[in-house]
C-alpha cells in the first residue's frame, strides 16, 4: 500500500490552511482482498490522509527545511461509510508553532458536509538532510503557492 493518500494539494494563498482532494477509489489498495461485499474505505486512513495535508502546510510554513513527524491526535472522529465513488476535500489550519514543532486542526467534506476531524494535531519538525527533496515531492502532489 502506498503511504501518500492524498491525491492532490489544491493551491492557496493563505499561510494559515491547505486543502487537498482524496478521490476513493474500488482500485484503492485499502481494497485489495478486503470487504469482497460492501466496500467501505476505512475511517484510520481518511484520518492519515488529513494528518498528511496539514502536515504539509507544517513543512512549508517551515521552508521545506524539516519533515512533519506526527506526535499527538485529540478529538478524532471518523467518517461512517465512504465508498467508492466517494470525492474528499480535506482542509488543515495551522494553529501554531516555533521551528521545533506545530500543531493545527484538520476536517474532511464530503459534498461540503463534514464527515470526518481532528481537534488538534501535534508535530514534531526533524530537519531534513535536504530541502529540495522536500520541494520535489510538493511539484508532485499539486501546487501549495
Amino acid at each position: 500500500m502506498r503511504f501518500l493518500l492524498v491525491d492532490r494539494l489544491l493551491p492557496t494563498a493563505d499561510e494559515r490552511h491547505i486543502a487537498g482532494l482524496k478521490a476513493i477509489s474500488l482500485a484503492d489498495p485499502a481494497f485489495e482482498a478486503h470487504f469482497a461485499r460492501r466496500p467501505l474505505y476505512p475511517g484510520a486512513l481518511v484520518l492519515e490522509a488529513m494528518v498528511q495535508v496539514l502536515g504539509w502546510l507544517a513543512i512549508r510554513r517551515q521552508g521545506f527545511a524539516c519533515s512533519a513527524v506526527l506526535t499527538v491526535m485529540e478529538d478524532a472522529r471518523t467518517p461512517p461509510d465512504l465508498a467508492p465513488g466517494t470525492l474528499l476535500r480535506l482542509e488543515g489550519e495551522w494553529l501554531g508553532g516555533n521551528p521545533r514543532g506545530s500543531f493545527g486542526r484538520a476536517r474532511a467534506l464530503c459534498d461540503g458536509t463534514e464527515v470526518a476531524s481532528i481537534g488538534r494535531v501535534v508535530y514534531a519538525h526533524v530537519p531534513v538532510a535536504g530541502p529540495t527533496e522536500l520541494e520535489a515531492h510538493r511539484r508532485a502532489y499539486g501546487s501549495l503557492a
